[in-house]
């Protein structure tokens, strides 16, 4: 298997839906008492939908739209709520950086191959080089890549933990090297950060573009183990508090991983998708 492939596998939490049951409720508690009945609703990131109950939001909302690059995760969460008949449901396959799950396992393949020349004896600036003139090309892909969900489709979107996972993989691959070898590069953190400073709004543009009412946006503000920002979630935070759209905000704890003492404050923020510039 592939270090792509194996840490894919890893992102599935087999007891998310019952850790996250009171999460999944103040979220779409939320949800429910901020939106006006019989209209349109995108999820963007929706993956098997553990953080929000669909079932209920099927009940307010005319229609739902689940956007995500798993659909095989989106058809399970439709099965899970009893709405894979629903036809006020739909199912869109969606990319949201630019870079496919082929560029990613190609990286991990050729990581894997540089470090397995001298294994733990591999020196942090051989990676570190090697890291940095792939993650220039994969990022030159990213930049040039058009994210158009087409605008004003849906009365009210929502994004909740996406933002910290679009740009996530390329740092896992390699803290998996670093911990090998018991070395850290700053070179390659901060090439990945400048990737998040440009995805994310570009991210946010194309939501807020998409939506007519109200956009929500869910992210980690802190991990509370080490009361540190989330890579990701920390952009987008930051870019709509400088776009000046927030109507309002909120906070709520996520049980990412109890068993593991992972938990994330999570911020909500309305905004308001008529501000954004013309």
């Amino acid at each position: 298997m592939s270090l792509y492939d194996e840490l894919t596998q890893y992102q599935i939490l087999p007891t998310a839906y019952e850790d996250w049951a009171g999460y999944r409720q103040a979220v779409t508690d939320y949800i429910l008492a901020n939106t006006s009945p019989d209209t349109t609703l995108a999820i963007f990131g929706a993956g098997r939908c553990n953080d929000i109950d669909l079932y209920r939001l099927s009940t307010h909302f005319s229609s739902i739209t689940l956007l995500d690059a798993n659909h095989p995760a989106m058809k399970e969460a439709a099965m899970r709520y009893g709405l894979s008949s629903d036809p006020k449901l739909f199912c869109k396959e969606a990319d949201f950086s630019g870079i496919s799950p082929e560029d990613y396992r190609a990286l991990g393949d050729e990581l894997t191959a540089l470090y397995n020349v001298s294994g733990n004896e591999t020196r942090i600036e051989v990676l570190e080089d090697f890291m940095c003139f792939k993650l220039d090309r994969l990022y030159r892909k990213a930049d040039a890549y058009t994210m158009d969900f087409d605008i004003n489709t849906f009365d009210y979107s929502m994004a909740f933990g996406v933002h910290s996972q679009i740009n996530n993989m390329a740092s896992w691959m390699f803290s998996a090297f670093e911990e090998n070898i018991h070395a850290h590069s700053s070179l390659v953190t901060k090439r990945i950060r400048a990737a998040n400073d440009r995805m994310v709004p570009k991210f946010n543009t194309a939501i807020l573009a998409a939506t007519k009412k109200a956009a929500f946006f869910g992210c980690e503000r802190i991990n509370t183990a080490s009361n540190e920002p989330v890579e990701g979630a920390y952009q987008c935070i930051m870019d709509l508090k400088n776009r000046g759209i927030v109507t309002s905000q909120s906070l709520t704890l996520w049980p990412f991983y109890p068993a593991g003492n992972r938990y994330y404050q999570m911020l909500i923020q309305c905004c308001d998708p008529s501000g954004i510039p013309g």
